[in-house]
């Protein structure tokens, strides 16, 4: 049987997954530290002894490491070098333990580029054991035009490794210019950030890129959803904790997340995905039906007053990191809006002073007041809370926040931060935060609990 490949990632899916093996042969032109670890993990998985793994790599397999990945390899498995040809090859032939083998081949090198990241074209065999002679015969072939690595050879690539660096980095130079067209709106670099320990990937945070943004095709509808799923499965760390701050989720679990295609709602882009906490299903739907009395009731497809339209606490990736965010009003129609100004023009000194207070509190703790033009996507002002003073906010809010412009507190953290290594870290850190912005949050939100008429 054969299947064909294309998506990125599935081949360290299917990697992942191999299990009773008793042999594996790879030819690849090039190598990293990533299909390092993926071996190895195979190799230990399975109880593989040095003797039943064995690698043919190309003369310039590395340009970054070749000294510490010939060492790290050399002791699992019988390493070659094919010097006598050019190897341009990327084979995986897999012997199981009960006979049967595993063929892929296609143009995925065992590398991050090559399993995750780049658009490659594979074919998989299965049980074919009708050509697996003239396979084998392909790696004799190898074999035969290559040279066993030994401390000679790791020897020579020390000599030439700084020679190497020079060399890859001016290869990335010249594949920055070539991509600039595309890429010189983007957020970050793909090599700016080591993010293959992270739980968001750079897919994940160039998926929110503004060339993406607008996009709708399948792909990045299918890239979306992962996000997506990414951040419910923090929400399940969160959910009791937050629950019990009188915070709450969207009541139906299709509005978990943010929207994930463009509409007229999020400026026809997906520039962010975030889960929201705020108010409860029972307030939300009474005081929308009490500020606007002539729409009727409520029903769950109206966006004009939904839950979007009152203020959260949320968190969310963004193109250039995550956040967690105080999102106090939307351009329109926004219900807490007017809860603010009221109290800033009536005065209500009493919670004026309250509000200062609590931003007195959260300065050293790196929060951020934007304003923002989200339909032209442009900032109007910021206010750091950490540079400025507490009292000056009112002012600054009183100048700035107006409808038609979007207005929220945020927190941002950079995408290569050790807290975006796992999810449990990660949620830890996002209740942290929460609870921090929770006492402003209800100072400057309308929490009572409207009747509705009989």
């Amino acid at each position: 049987m054969v299947n064909y490949q294309w998506k990125r990632g599935n081949l360290v899916e299917y990697f992942e997954r191999l299990s009773k093996i008793k042999s594996i042969r790879i030819a690849t032109a090039y190598f990293s530290e990533f299909g390092l670890n993926l071996l190895k993990d195979i190799v230990n998985k399975n109880k593989l002894p040095k003797s039943k793994v064995v690698i043919f790599l190309s003369t310039e397999f590395s340009n970054t490491s070749p000294v510490f990945l010939l060492k790290e390899l050399s002791n699992i498995a019988n390493v070659f070098i094919v010097d006598s040809l050019q190897l341009h090859a990327k084979v995986y032939l897999v012997e199981k333990e009960d006979g049967d083998f595993e063929l892929i081949h296609g143009s995925a090198n065992l590398t991050q580029g090559g399993f995750q990241r780049n658009l490659e074209f594979m074919s998989y065999h299965e049980g074919d054991k009708h050509n697996v002679d003239r396979i084998l015969l392909f790696f004799d072939y190898c074999k035969n035009n290559a040279s066993l690595v030994d401390s000679i050879i790791i020897d020579y690539y020390k000599e030439i490794e700084a020679e190497l660096l020079k060399l890859n980095n001016l290869q990335k130079n010249i594949r920055k210019k070539l991509n600039r067209r595309i890429t010189n709106g983007d957020s970050f670099e793909r090599d700016e950030y080591d993010l293959t320990k992270h739980y968001f990937t750079y897919e994940d945070y160039e998926s929110l890129f503004h060339r993406n943004a607008i996009l709708n095709n399948n792909e990045i509808k299918e890239r979306r959803k992962l996000i997506r799923d990414k951040l419910a499965s923090i929400h399940k760390l969160l959910k009791k904790h937050v629950n019990l701050l009188d915070l709450h989720e969207h009541w139906k679990l299709n509005n978990l997340t943010s929207g994930i295609e463009p509409n007229y709602f999020n400026h026809n882009r997906v520039s962010w995905i975030g889960v929201r906490y705020g108010k409860t299903e029972q307030e939300v739907k009474q005081l929308n039906a009490f500020l606007s009395p002539s729409r009727g009731s409520y029903t769950s497809s109206d966006e004009y007053m939904g839950f979007q339209k009152h203020g959260c606490i949320q968190f969310c990736l963004v193109s250039n990191g995550f956040e967690i965010v105080l999102f106090h009003s939307v351009a329109n129609d926004a219900v807490d809006r007017g809860t603010m100004h009221d109290i800033i023009n009536q005065p209500d000194k009493v919670k004026i002073e309250s509000i200062i207070r609590e931003i007195a509190k959260l300065k050293g703790k790196g929060f951020t007041w934007y304003i923002t033009d989200a339909k032209n996507d442009r900032t109007i002002a910021s206010f750091s809370f950490d540079k400025n003073e507490a009292e000056d906010f009112i002012g600054f809010y009183k100048k700035y926040d107006k409808a038609g412009y979007e207005s929220f507190c945020s927190y941002l953290l950079s995408p290569n931060s050790d807290i975006l290594k796992d999810r449990i870290t990660l949620a830890k850190f996002t209740l942290k935060k929460i609870r921090q912005l929770l006492p402003l949050y209800q100072l400057i939100t309308f929490r009572n609990k409207v009747t509705t008429k009989n």
